[in-house]
């Protein structure tokens, strides 16, 4: 039969708190990091300064496009389909 009080597991329920507290905390410390590349390499793409350029744009800052054409800004928006707006 087994103790029935948990005052006879010698600690070992807190230790193994402890441990599975200190694994997950460094799980989120190398989620954070490996997202962290992750964003850096995607800003870095072609992909990633499209991406900049488009939130520039959408967030008013006009002037910065207007040596462009509008068209050319729109072309972003439809680059799945590769059809000009």
């Amino acid at each position: 039969m087994g103790a029935a009080c948990s005052c006879f597991d010698d600690g070992s329920k807190e230790e193994r708190r402890e441990q599975e507290r200190l694994a997950s905390q460094e799980a989120r410390v190398k989620a954070a990091e490996a997202a962290e590349r992750r964003k850096q390499e995607f800003d870095q793409s072609a992909a990633g300064r499209a991406a900049q350029v488009v939130n520039r744009f959408l967030s008013g800052r006009w002037d910065e496009f207007s040596h462009f054409g509008f068209s050319i800004i729109l072309m972003f928006f439809c680059s799945k389909c590769s059809r000009s707006m």
